[in-house]
């Protein structure tokens, strides 16, 4: 019988699926869609960083993230790994705003000072430079929308052509 076999403890399971061969301790196993390295834990998905963190550091305090020092988001080396804010996190992270900010120019060059500056009300922040050149080429910004949404379709009809779906209809 399959239940009848001993259960492996979450340790055995978790370093059986790293790699220690570098500098960083690389998860080899399951991934979260946005990168990180998961494990199975009472039949919920656990960051395997957090664990890691956990396990040789110490609890993480609340309302604290984990970042990784090394900017790679599959490492469980706990000497990469620290307790920050999320404010923090998203000062060191490398996200085009973030990278605006720090650099001080926006993709195309331009200076971001406070008068080039708009601050979305979603959040986010535009160059007001940028912003005119779009406004003046409407027919852009509109054959731009018109490759997304085929790309989008043709993505899509690829897809289910894969699964074998019907292509269209019910």
């Amino acid at each position: 019988m399959a239940n009848d076999r001993p259960r492996r403890s979450l340790e055995e399971r978790f370093w059986e699926k790293v790699d220690r061969s570098g500098p960083c301790w690389l998860w080899m196993a399951a991934c979260s869609s946005t990168g990180y390295g998961q494990i199975r834990v009472d039949r919920r998905s656990v960051y395997v960083h957090r664990l890691s963190y956990e396990w040789h550091v110490g609890p993480i305090p609340d309302g604290y993230q984990i970042d990784h020092l090394c900017r790679v988001r599959l490492c469980v080396n706990p000497r990469h790994l620290q307790a920050v804010t999320q404010l923090e996190n998203i000062r060191r992270g490398v996200s085009p705003n973030v990278l605006v900010r720090k650099l001080g120019y926006c993709k195309r060059g331009h200076e971001m000072t406070l008068a080039n500056t708009y601050h979305r009300p979603k959040g986010g922040i535009m160059c007001r430079a940028c912003g005119l050149l779009r406004a003046a080429r409407p027919e852009l910004m509109q054959q731009k929308r018109e490759y997304q949404r085929s790309r989008r379709a043709k993505k899509r009809a690829q897809s289910r052509a894969e699964s074998g779906a019907p292509l269209f209809g019910v």
